[in-house]
């Protein structure tokens, strides 16, 4: 499995962030030691290697476990959008591979339970603990923190009546295969370790450490559609400069046919009074046909009657 980090991803709009652990975290003399009581669902639960404890009660506990550990289980930065998840992942010192399971051909889930502690069930939550257990006998003194009447932390011993379970806080994660497409993460411990250095720490918004950066290049597909829309545009524009050209070639065409012929020339014919108009252009006159051109009514009348 590859030791590489990895990006950011989004599955079903939930941005996954990964925080890498890629060496084992050095064991601290006295942390699996720190005990505290906690109320899980109506019973009081007393608890071990809880990232909690050093930022309620002890600050110098924060070192007895990556910074990455810390906010994935406090849910640094998650809310509905984001989950924090670890990966790469190796097992602290104080800690031990409990179980491993292939997820897919990529990623294989990892669970870390501490040494002492014996893997009960895997439960994937955050902030569930009875994963990892260990039974204490009955008569051993255990010093333990826990809230006093006016809500402080304070610390008790007392010595167990009858057996009693221990819940040690897992270490949950994941490792890839080779072949997933890996990115260089940036180095976020102090970031982590400010942000959970209280209890009810509750971020908003995804860590700023492992967000990407969207791509602004064109994809493949996008290019290819950029390509079709002007190929369609280019004919949309010959198809309606070829329409317009038709469309005038037809006005021409019919300006042609609406031009009036010439008009035939007008004549009058001897002894009558009738105008005469014809389209088809007159034939010679015969040899014994006389014309007159313009000749009154009362001319002819004087040359029929002489007498007058």
């Amino acid at each position: 499995m590859s030791t590489e980090t990895r990006g950011p991803e989004t599955h079903s709009e939930t941005i996954t962030s990964w925080l890498p652990v890629t060496t084992a975290w050095p064991l601290h003399s006295g942390c699996d030691q720190s005990y505290w009581m906690e109320i899980i669902g109506a019973e009081n639960t007393i608890l071990a290697w809880d990232p909690g404890y050093g930022a309620s009660v002890d600050g110098s506990w924060t070192s007895c476990l990556p910074a990455e550990a810390t906010a994935w289980w406090q849910g640094v930065g998650a809310n509905s959008e984001t989950q924090i998840r670890l990966g790469p992942l190796v097992c602290p010192e104080a800690y031990y591979t409990a179980t491993t399971t292939s997820e897919n051909a990529e990623s294989t889930f990892v669970a870390c339970c501490p040494s002492g502690y014996s893997l009960n069930s895997i439960i994937k939550a955050v902030r569930a603990p009875g994963e990892c257990t260990s039974q204490v006998t009955a008569g051993q003194a255990l010093t333990y923190a826990y809230r006093d009447d006016s809500s402080n932390w304070a610390l008790t011993t007392t010595s167990l009546s009858e057996p009693t379970v221990l819940a040690g806080v897992p270490i949950n994660g994941y490792n890839f295969a080779s072949s997933t497409p890996t990115t260089t993460a940036t180095a976020g411990a102090q970031i982590l370790v400010a942000a959970s250095s209280s209890r009810t720490t509750d971020s908003k918004g995804p860590l700023q450490s492992v967000t990407g950066f969207p791509n602004l290049g064109l994809e493949a597909g996008a290019k290819a559609g950029v390509g079709v829309i002007i190929t369609l545009l280019l004919i949309m524009l010959f198809g309606i400069a070829g329409i317009f050209h038709l469309r005038m070639r037809r006005r021409d065409g019919q300006r042609i046919l609406e031009t009036p012929e010439p008009m035939a020339p007008l004549m009058y014919k001897e002894n009558s009074f009738e105008m005469e108009h014809s389209s088809v252009p007159p034939k010679p006159p015969a040899k014994d046909q006389k014309f007159v051109i313009c000749k009154s009514p009362l001319a002819t009348v004087l040359e029929r009657h002489p007498t007058f």
